[in-house]
C-alpha cells in the first residue's frame, strides 16, 4: 500500500509528499495498471546505495503569516465591476439561449423543409440542359 500511494498521490508513507516524483501523470491509472508496476518493481533485485535520508530544515512546510493589509478601493471596485459584467452577461446568454428555444419550438419545420425543397428543385431545373434548350 506504501508504494501504490508514493506512485498515485506522491506521499511517502508518513504522509509527507515526496518531491519531484510526477504523481499527477500516474493518479489517473487504474488499480491494475499500479498493481503491474508494484509486481514489475518486485520482480527486479533491489539496488542498496549509501545515500543519506534528506534532512530537511524544520519549518521546511510552515509558511510564514505575512502582514495582510485591507484592500484597497480599486480592488474593491473592480471586483464588484467584474461580477457586474460577469452577471450580466450570464442574463444576456440565458435570455438569448431561451429566445432560441422560443424560435425553434414555434418554427414550422415542415413547412421550412418543403419550402427549401421546393427552391432546391426549381434551381436545378434552371440549372439543367434541358432547360437551356426551350
Amino acid at each position: 500500500e506504501a508504494i501504490i500511494l508514493t506512485i498515485v498521490a506522491g506521499q511517502h508513507p508518513d504522509r509527507r509528499p515526496v518531491y519531484g516524483m510526477h504523481w499527477e501523470a500516474y493518479s489517473t491509472l487504474t488499480g491494475h495498471d499500479v498493481q503491474a508496476i508494484v509486481d514489475y518493481l518486485r520482480s527486479i533485485p533491489p539496488v542498496f546505495s549509501q545515500i543519506p535520508p534528506p534532512k530537511l530544515n524544520p519549518g521546511y512546510d510552515v509558511y510564514p503569516q505575512g502582514k495582510r493589509e485591507a484592500p484597497s478601493l480599486i480592488n474593491i471596485l473592480t471586483t464588484i465591476g467584474m461580477f457586474a459584467v460577469l452577471a450580466a452577461l450570464l442574463v444576456y446568454l440565458s435570455i438569448r439561449q431561451w429566445k432560441q428555444a422560443q424560435r425553434m419550438r414555434t418554427t414550422d419545420w415542415e413547412g421550412h423543409f418543403r419550402d427549401v425543397l421546393a427552391q432546391a428543385r426549381e434551381e436545378q431545373k434552371l440549372d439543367s440542359p434541358d432547360s437551356a434548350e426551350e
